[in-house]
């Protein structure tokens, strides 16, 4: 909260609810905790805040909520989600040539063939 402040990046939407995780999934989002839901506008300068939240939330040991993120970092995705690996490994063997992709999953290097790059 102090960071969106400290820029005057007022969220016109902000939850704050308790989670209890995490999911059976390889890359399941809750955790056990709480989870602080903001919505902001794209404009000039959200993506340094984008980066610094992203920061201040590995820094916690939290995650992004990859299904309403446009701006995250693979490399803080492979971070966030410890399960990457073994849904890579799944990936591989499912759709070895990558055929199925999505900008998302292009952005955060899921497909293992995207990893090395």
């Amino acid at each position: 909260m102090e960071a969106l402040t400290a820029v005057r990046a007022g969220s016109f939407a902000a939850v704050i609810k308790p989670m209890r995780g995490p999911g059976d999934g390889l890359l399941s989002f809750p955790m056990d905790g709480m989870a602080y839901a903001i919505d902001l506008p794209r404009r000039a300068g959200i993506e340094d805040l984008h980066r610094d939240v992203e920061r201040i939330v590995l820094d916690h040991g939290g995650r992004l909520y990859v299904a309403k993120d446009a701006l995250m970092q693979a490399d803080s995705f492979a971070q966030m989600f410890p399960g990457l690996g073994a849904f890579r490994d799944g990936l591989a063997k499912i759709d070895p040539e990558a055929r199925f992709q999505s900008d998302m999953s292009r952005r955060l290097k899921i497909h293992p063939s995207l990893a090395r790059s």
